[in-house]
């Protein structure tokens, strides 16, 4: 395991990432190898806490090579299988700026309403996770559709809006109006329908009064986008 763990370790310092990735993989491949053979074991016990630490690493150098598709594969593996582990934190943060250049690169082989899909599986996230990486999300934002046509902008807004998906589309909108403000009356329809109809769709919230006698509910939606809070309820 030592000479993975070195050859990968050589390769990452070298630069060639894509070869560090597939030995900080060949060290999971181990790890996994030995949980299931010998479950009872101290190697065992080990590899509890190596396995997310190399993932990381492997994705950390597959997100260095561009190979975007499997530093998310890798981060996501993370999230999904150790929340519990040191590198839960890291692979999150990874997971959203892999996405994030992912888009970036489809952008700049002009391939944008593809690049425009990916950049908003971001709004996949729970919504704390958006909260926290707030600044970061919001600065790329920012950095992504600023030269990005307005009509490409408006037609997959418009695809989002026909497709139900009314959270992405109402981003869409909003930057859409900023770019362009003579736009607005157009969209406003949409605007409208997406916002009651993420109203509609929300969570009832229980507020338990300071009183003992009982309770009451209110309904409420709270949208957020672009680091700005809508309420709506």
């Amino acid at each position: 395991i030592d000479s993975f763990i070195k050859i990968a370790d050589k390769y990452f310092e070298q630069k060639e990432y894509g070869k560090a990735g597939k030995n900080y993989l060949d060290a999971v491949a181990y790890y996994i190898e030995i949980k299931q053979n010998f479950p009872d074991s101290n190697d065992a016990f080990i590899a509890e806490y190596k396995i997310p630490e190399y993932l990381y690493k492997a994705a950390s150098s597959f997100n260095y090579a561009k190979d975007y598709t499997k530093a998310l594969e890798l981060s996501d593996e993370i999230i999904a299988n150790f929340a519990e582990s040191d590198y839960f934190e890291k692979a999150t943060e990874l997971m959203i700026n892999s996405r994030i250049w992912k888009a970036m690169s489809l952008k700049e082989e002009k391939d944008y309403k593809n690049a425009i899909v990916e950049f908003l599986k971001i709004l996949d996230l729970k919504k704390e996770t958006q909260d926290k990486y707030g600044y970061t999300i919001n600065y790329q934002t920012k950095a992504f559709f600023s030269d990005i046509p307005v009509y490409i902008i408006n037609e997959t807004a418009n695809e989002f809006y026909r497709q139900s998906s009314y959270e992405k589309a109402l981003f869409l909108y909003d930057i859409l109006i900023e770019e362009s403000p003579d736009l607005e009356t157009n969209s406003t329809p949409a605007i409208v329908t997406c916002k009651i109809n993420l109203t509609k769709n929300a969570d009832f919230e229980q507020l338990v009064p300071s009183e003992p006698s009982g309770y009451f509910s209110k309904a409420g939606y709270s949208y957020k986008y672009a680091g700005e809070n809508l309420a709506i309820g």
